[in-house]
């Protein structure tokens, strides 16, 4: 198993990926910018760029009963898009991801994972305060006439709004992108669009910005845990994906 080890006396490390939704969303980059869950020796990115923060933040809170599987583990966590993601845990550079199901994801029958169904995230509308409709809930076909803001084209999260939209009957006319779902708020209450928001990714609105509920079956993000089939039996990857299940089914976005 690609437990990644250190030089003589120091800390092995286990590097769990995650998905980027949030500005990035809970997936994981192989790039200096991480941070670890059981200290501080690196700096801790803002709560706007970890993917799933608020299931990373939990499952911190939980280092400690799948390190005593392992002494001395440290896991880590990074950001990645897909397919990098599934190519890196593929590969032996990362040994679990956190990731959502859409165009670019790996089949369920796909003999190179090991997959672990963890939740659903709904999305939920973010309208301009003074729209006609941020007074009540609405369906989402009832914007297929509006300016759209978007994560990247390509991007997991842009993917489920785009099939969601499809679903309802249209296709998003998209006036603005940005991989940061704090500057896609920002851009609501300026007007400038109307956008779709994972509970999980959701902070307080800003001013000027409603958050509406979805009626009928809302968009929804569906996320799993994965590693290399097999993998699941080491003792340390089994304990992590026991903790984030754990940590899913404790979490209502």
């Amino acid at each position: 198993m690609p437990i990644q080890p250190g030089p003589p006396g120091s800390l092995n490390r286990i590097a769990p990926a995650t998905p980027r939704c949030v500005p990035q969303a809970s997936q994981v980059v192989i790039a200096p910018r991480y941070f670890t869950l059981n200290g501080s020796d690196y700096p801790v990115p803002s709560p706007s760029s970890v993917p799933h923060k608020e299931l990373i933040y939990r499952l911190s809170e939980r280092r400690c009963e799948f390190c005593e599987h392992s002494p001395g583990l440290r896991p880590v966590v990074r950001d990645l898009e897909a397919p990098e993601i599934f190519d890196a845990i593929a590969l032996g550079e990362l040994d679990l991801g956190i990731s959502m199901d859409h165009s670019r994801a790996p089949s369920r029958d796909d003999e190179r994972f090991a997959r672990f169904d963890l939740m659903r995230d709904v999305l939920d509308v973010a309208l301009p305060a003074e729209h006609p409709l941020a007074a009540r809930d609405i369906e989402l076909r009832d914007l297929a006439d509006e300016a759209w803001i978007v994560p990247p084209d390509g991007w997991s999260c842009e993917d489920v709004i785009r099939v969601s939209c499809a679903a309802a009957g249209f296709a998003p006319r998209v006036a603005h992108r940005s991989h940061d779902w704090t500057a896609i708020m920002a851009m609501v209450g300026a007007g400038l669009g109307v956008a779709v928001v994972p509970r999980l990714a959701q902070d307080p609105p800003p001013q000027g910005v409603v958050i509406r509920r979805l009626e009928g079956e809302p968009a929804a993000r569906h996320l799993f845990v994965t590693c290399r089939r097999g993998g699941e039996d080491h003792p340390a990857i089994g304990a992590v994906i026991d903790a984030i299940q754990d940590v899913a089914r404790s979490t209502t976005p």
